[in-house]
């Protein structure tokens, strides 16, 4: 009798599993954004690794998923987004490191990742349906960090060094997963993430070097983030705030049971 009761502890606990359907937040395009004050444990330079997952409502133009920048006197700091179908990755005042190989694609969940080397070159991913593409973009100039006074935005840039400036190239579309390392993470710690069933799976994945992970998922659906607190659930601490602008948009999104290939 122990063997059939064992194997019915193990598919009793494969069926709860927390499956990696995706919330997130979805934000117009025109003035949403979610705002990190002087995060703390991000301003180290180079090396580092950011990741997300992205559902576009179009892809043409210029969108940052995320960023941390100060543009008081020389523009300093670092943020990642698309570029038309295209992925960037800035190192402000420094370079545009721009993907040629990829095809970011609207309404369709999609994986994204950008992780600077030591070496200052930019190894992108990205991964939607079944297909990876991995381009590496060289450089050798080191990043400008930013500095104590910057803040931290998903869904656009700061044009100035605090979220209560203006801001730039807001994204059209739903984010969730968000996470930073400030280490380049490994092929295979990206591709455990893009290929993971398993909620949370950014905490498992060099736990020490993780400085943020904001999972995304914490409203309930179709309700406004306006005001609310996005965790942070890395430890360190950075809570975000929602800002729908002009009071539309920035919607909470429920979860969706999604397709993954073998």
């Amino acid at each position: 009798m122990t063997k059939p009761i064992t194997s019915l502890i193990l598919l009793i606990s494969l069926f709860f599993i927390p499956q990696l359907c995706f919330a997130g937040i979805d934000f117009d395009g025109s003035d949403d954004y979610v705002c990190k004050e002087n995060p703390t444990a991000l301003l180290s330079n180079d090396p580092m690794t950011v990741t997300a997952w992205i559902y576009p409502d179009s892809a043409t133009g210029i969108h940052r998923i995320c960023g941390h920048i100060e543009t008081t006197g020389v523009d300093t700091g670092w943020s990642f987004g698309t570029n038309d179908d295209e992925l960037r990755f800035t190192t402000h005042s420094v370079k545009d490191y721009n993907t040629t190989t990829f095809t970011v694609v609207s309404e369709e969940w999609q994986f994204i990742a950008a992780s600077m080397q030591a070496d200052h070159d930019v190894i992108f991913y990205h991964y939607c349906g079944s297909s990876l593409t991995i381009q590496e973009i060289t450089y050798t100039a080191d990043m400008n960090a930013p500095d104590s006074t910057a803040d931290l935005s998903i869904g656009s840039i700061n044009s100035g060094d605090t979220c209560a400036g203006s801001k730039i190239q807001y994204f059209n579309g739903q984010i969730t997963e968000v996470a930073i390392w400030n280490t380049a993470l490994s092929a295979t710690d990206i591709e455990i993430l893009y290929k993971s069933k398993i909620k949370g799976m950014p905490l498992q994945i060099k736990p020490a070097n993780l400085v943020a992970y904001w999972p995304m998922n914490s409203g309930r659906d179709g309700t406004s983030a306006d005001g609310d607190t996005i965790y942070d659930r890395s430890g360190n601490g950075n809570n975000g705030t929602g800002d729908d602008g002009a009071g539309e948009g920035l919607t909470w999104k429920g979860e969706e049971v999604l397709s993954y290939p073998e």
